[in-house]
């Protein structure tokens, strides 16, 4: 009888399978590929996330990211220096480390294992699997945006998605340094989104994240070739791969826990609309998991309760993240024009990335400063601005 068993060995189950085994609690990993995996995420980190995760990662981080260029369809830039804003991986390798030291811990690993099913009994939860059968006090879906342990927690029900493009490029080493420790984000590559450029160790991570589905509906895949052609550092470089993936941004149901069943991350709806990013709730909501089955499985106390109440916090934040991106997104020009180029909207965001405020007082703040950003000078001190001359000089 396991105290736990994860299904999926991304951030979210990694961190639960570490945090239990450390308690001591039986701990077991499902994960359907054999690690490493392909993983289709961008790999970028925020400051806030490396501060979530339960342990440091520097072993596979690619590239520690100090600063943005900000652009809307490589017109006018605007150079924000960042010191310690986050840092980008590979995911594949970040997943792999992260269940090694999970493992470690004393959590049990099995892989190749696809699950199947789960049925509720007096004791616990019946897993079926490809490997046969397992028994767990409480079952927990860690397993991504197409989840199955959702699928039959709430069946008929899909949470709402962002739609999301990436590939790996790599480039002569002349234009990857050009852009050093920068990122790069366009926040006119597509309508109803945001285009950008990651750099990692050898390659760049360039992708977009279309939010709503607004203006020429054309296939992705020629957006992110237009996106690729704007930019003179990523022409002639060569492509590893393109992957396009949706990303949940707003959960499935307002109960995420039922009897002894827990969604976390991606499978919980967990990711955020406005940047797109997944991680940080997916290990945010682990955290929270750890804290119901350790009170249910040391003290008796109901875990779906106690998680449901305490995961309404990201749902409220994922609201107020979700309205942002739909209400910036639906004009992009005047959102960089008065937001991103407003030195006070532009550091209550930055705040927003290193974790110093939430989506919901960031997008309060935002219209509280309605009068200021709305008639204020785009140029503010602490901030670069170059015209795409300037760039281009910069960015050959």
């Amino acid at each position: 009888m396991h105290d736990a068993i994860i299904v999926g060995c991304g951030p979210a189950g990694n961190t639960l399978a570490w945090r239990l085994a450390g308690r001591g609690f039986k701990a077991l990993m499902i994960e359907k590929a054999n690690l490493p995996r392909p993983k289709t995420c961008a790999g970028g980190l925020s400051c806030k996330t490396l501060q979530a995760l339960p342990f440091p990662v520097d072993e596979v981080i690619e590239r520690r990211v100090t600063g943005a260029w900000l652009t809307f369809r490589g017109e006018t830039f605007l150079h924000k220096r960042m010191p310690g804003a986050g840092a980008t991986v590979d995911r594949a390798r970040l997943d792999q480390f992260m269940t090694g030291r999970a493992v470690a811990a004393g959590a049990e690993l099995r892989e190749g294992v696809q699950f199947q099913s789960f049925e509720p009994n007096r004791d616990g939860v019946l897993v079926r699997t490809s490997a046969g059968e397992f028994a767990g006090r409480f079952l927990i879906g860690a397993d991504g945006a197409a989840s199955r342990v959702r699928r039959l927690l709430h069946p008929g029900e899909r949470p709402r998605t962002a739609q999301a493009i990436e590939t790996d490029l790599f480039p002569p080493a002349e234009a990857l340094e050009s852009l050093g420790d920068n990122a790069l984000f366009d926040f006119g590559a597509l309508p109803g989104g945001y285009g950008w450029i990651f750099p990692k160790r050898d390659r760049f991570s360039v992708g977009l994240l279309r939010v709503r589905r607004v203006g020429d509906a054309r296939n992705l895949n020629v957006r992110l070739e237009e996106f690729i052609a704007r930019y003179a550092i990523l022409r002639g470089s060569r492509i590893a791969r393109v992957c396009a993936w949706p990303i949940p941004v707003r959960p499935v149901a307002r109960r995420l826990a039922a009897g002894r069943v827990l969604l976390v991350g991606d499978a919980a709806g967990f990711g955020e609309a406005f940047f797109g990013e997944g991680v940080f709730n997916a290990v945010r909501s682990a955290d929270l998991a750890y804290d119901a089955l350790r009170a249910a499985l040391e003290e008796g106390r109901p875990a779906a309760e106690s998680y449901n109440a305490r995961a309404a916090a990201i749902r409220r934040e994922l609201f107020f993240a979700q309205l942002m991106a739909r209400l910036f997104y639906a004009a992009p020009k005047f959102g960089y024009d008065h937001l991103v180029r407003n030195r006070s909207v532009n550091e209550l965001f930055s705040r927003l990335i290193a974790g110093g405020t939430s989506p919901m007082r960031c997008f309060l703040e935002t219209l509280f400063l309605c009068p200021l950003w709305a008639f204020a000078p785009h140029a503010e001190p602490g901030v670069e601005y170059l015209s795409s001359a300037g760039v281009a000089r910069s960015l050959p």
